[in-house]
């Protein structure tokens, strides 16, 4: 746990110098392993960065992916939240492409 921990910081750190290509790699090696753990209330704080940097990179598909997970009902979040949530995700679907051949979304 004490690696995630550090990882977790550095993705943040990524994060902060607005270099969201690095800090959503770590922010998805972090989150796999929290998701298979069921450590949900890790993993949404998690997945809520991560959804950041895709919408800052403008990666619609993993956008669509990660908020559809943040709506999941065991992700504890405020109902205001994923109202703001299900807004977005209605804007997001309406210009969504496929996604590339061989992707697979990222959880």
């Amino acid at each position: 746990r004490m690696i995630l921990h550090v990882a977790y910081h550095m993705a943040c750190e990524y994060l902060s110098v607005e270099n969201y290509t690095m800090a959503k790699k770590f922010f998805d090696r972090i989150a796999r392993t929290y998701r298979k753990e069921k450590w949900t209330p890790i993993l949404s704080k998690i997945i809520l960065r991560a959804l950041q940097c895709a919408k800052s990179l403008g990666v619609r598909y993993d956008s669509v992916a990660y908020t559809l997970e943040l709506l999941a009902p065991n992700l504890r979040l405020s109902n205001e939240r994923k109202t703001a949530l299900a807004r977005d995700l209605k804007a997001l679907s309406l210009n969504v492409p496929p996604p590339p051949p061989g992707l697979s979304p990222p959880f």
